[in-house]
Order: C-alpha cells, then sequence, then structure tokens
C-alpha cells in the first residue's frame, strides 16, 4: 500500500492514476501533526470538503471549450510593458502601441471579501489615460486575496473584460510546497475561468500552470486537441532567494513548448532582463511576448533600464516610456 505524506492511501485514489503522479518532497502537508486541518492553508485530501469542492468543479478532468478561440490581434509585439497604475498624462499616439494592465490595480475592487469592480464598466481607456489606438491587455498574474474575490464574484466581471483587447485567464496558485490535490483544484479553477469568459465573449488567453510534468502532458494535450493560437504562462520566482530558481520554471516552459505547435503564441511573464529573454528566446521555437513590469518599477525609482538613475526631474510616465522602448531596442 502506497501512502501520501499526509497519510492518505494512495492505493484507493481516484484521482491518482490519471491525474497525480503523488506526493512533491516539498509539500508542507507532510509536516502536519495534529491534523487540526481547518487552521491549516493547504487543501489536502484531509481537509473537510476538499475533495467535495473539486467534485463541485466537475472532478479533475478538463473541460469542453465553449467559444471561439481567441487569434492575436494584429501584430504580435515581442514586449508587453506592465503597468500596476493610471498614467498621469496620456502618452502621445504611436507612443504605447500596447500596455499590460494589472487587474488587481485596475479592475478589482479594493474590498477584496465584498468582491465586484473597482469602476463601472465602460472607457477603459480614458479611465487608464491611454490613447484610442493603444491595445490593452489584461493580467491576472496577481495576489491571492484579489485572484480568489474575483472566483467568486467573477460573473459580475465578464461584461467589463469585453472591453479588453486581450484577457489572461487567472492564474491560481500552483505552489511547490503545496499538496497535489490543491494543484488540481486550481488547474481546474483556471481553466474553467478561462472557458467562462469565451463563452461571454471575452478574448481571453489561456494560462498554464503546473506543479508536476505530467500536468504539462495534460496541458499539451488540451492546446493541441482544442488548437489553442496563444497561451500565456509565467516564470516568477516570488518570495524565493534562489537567482536561479526561474530556470527551473524554464525547464518546464520548454517541456511544454516541444510537445505543442511551433505556432502556438506564448507570452511569458517573470523574465524582468534582456539577457534573459534572448536566453529563453534561443530555447523556444515559437514565438513569444514578453509581458515584464521592469520598465514600470524601475521608473518609480527613478532609474532607466540600465538601473542608473535618471538624470533631472523625476518624469514617471516619461521614464516608463523610455525604459519599454530601450528594452524593445535590446531585443532587435
Amino acid at each position: 500500500m502506497k501512502k501520501s505524506s499526509c497519510g492518505r492511501d494512495c492505493d484507493t485514489c481516484r484521482f491518482l492514476m490519471d491525474f497525480c503522479p503523488g506526493c512533491s518532497e516539498d509539500c508542507g502537508a507532510s509536516a502536519c501533526k495534529d491534523r487540526q486541518c481547518m487552521r491549516c492553508d493547504y487543501l489536502c485530501p484531509g481537509r473537510p470538503g476538499a475533495i467535495a469542492f473539486l467534485n463541485s468543479l466537475g472532478g479533475p478532468e478538463f473541460p469542453t471549450l465553449k467559444g471561439q478561440k481567441v487569434k492575436w490581434p494584429g501584430q504580435v509585439p515581442q514586449l508587453l510593458p506592465a503597468v500596476a497604475t493610471r498614467f498621469t498624462e496620456m502618452p502621445a499616439p504611436g507612443q504605447l502601441p500596447w500596455v499590460a494592465m494589472n487587474a488587481a490595480r485596475m479592475v478589482i475592487s479594493r474590498a477584496y471579501e465584498a468582491g465586484g469592480l473597482r469602476r463601472d464598466k465602460g472607457n477603459m481607456r480614458g479611465f487608464a489615460r491611454v490613447h484610442k489606438d493603444t491595445k490593452i491587455v489584461l493580467h491576472m498574474y496577481i495576489p491571492d486575496p484579489p485572484l480568489e474575490a474575483f472566483w467568486r464574484t467573477r460573473e459580475k466581471f465578464y461584461p467589463a473584460l469585453r472591453e479588453f483587447d486581450l484577457v489572461i485567464a487567472p492564474n491560481f496558485s500552483v505552489y511547490t510546497d503545496s499538496p497535489m490535490l490543491e494543484h488540481l483544484i486550481n488547474m481546474k479553477r483556471s481553466i474553467l475561468v478561462y472557458s467562462e469568459m469565451l463563452a461571454a465573449g471575452v478574448k481571453a488567453i489561456l494560462d498554464v500552470s503546473w506543479g508536476a510534468y505530467t500536468d504539462l502532458d495534460r496541458w499539451s494535450n488540451f492546446i493541441q486537441e482544442n488548437n489553442i493560437p496563444v497561451v500565456s504562462t509565467s516564470i516568477q520566482t516570488v518570495g524565493q532567494n534562489a537567482g536561479n530558481s526561474w530556470r527551473e520554471y524554464l525547464k518546464g516552459v520548454c517541456y511544454l513548448c516541444r510537445q505543442i505547435s511551433e505556432k502556438t503564441i506564448i507570452i511569458l511573464c517573470g523574465a524582468g532582463t534582456a539577457e534573459k529573454m534572448w536566453q529563453i528566446k534561443s530555447e523556444l521555437k515559437q514565438q513569444v511576448v514578453f509581458l515584464t513590469t521592469q520598465p514600470f518599477l524601475l521608473a518609480r525609482k527613478g532609474r532607466m533600464i540600465d538601473r542608473r538613475l535618471a538624470p533631472g526631474a523625476r518624469d514617471y510616465d516619461r521614464l516608463f516610456l523610455e525604459n519599454t522602448q530601450a528594452l524593445c531596442e535590446q531585443l532587435e
């Protein structure tokens, strides 16, 4: 009899055969001693209601997609510069062809428990102060509290999300120290929201997250079977001190990309420097679009893309645009 790290009998688990490769050595549930499960943040099989919740989502199986899959509108950029605030002054026409916006800062209400919209729908470009010709991507690489608020009230959002040129579907956390059951739940939630968005007429992009390479096998099969033209994924290493930990995530991205069409466009979040971007481009055959906050974050610190302090008075918007242009030039 094979036992999981949380003490369950893997031989009797209906998820193990097709969906779960077994426990990770990093799983935090293995340290659980007194089984006071309602005090724990993990969703393991021992937590009351956890398996019932997965079953309420339709089980771990990926759903049948409804709605038209989204192709990239117009010319594909090499960079999606992300911002977390509105512009003070509107960039000039043609100065910012594409911009990515943080859903937690721009759309989701600050009252996380209540959920709902930060603003009424309509005129997103006016709200953000960007030119009417600027195409806007909404991303959901955001902290868990606003993401969970979105999940609880997501049907309120879909009409407003139709305004965006592209919307990257939620990235529900698949942490390395979380139980496999939690991975199955969060991957299923991500793909459910993606499917719901498509059905609601949102120009949604599938987000791919994984805890094991068997998850990537499932994702690649799903992408191929549904002929999905654009997917997004992340190699962000938030909260990790190891400087090269992003390379492990990149190995997973490379594994996925070897199994899907070379025509699939990959949006990649988390590569903050031109050096990383060049390395990634050399390893993938697909066209890669880099979603990055680096020009914005450096501008907020008064720094140029090479991290030197910018001369003269600080103008965050101008510096952001200059940083974006400089990073684009480094990728040419």
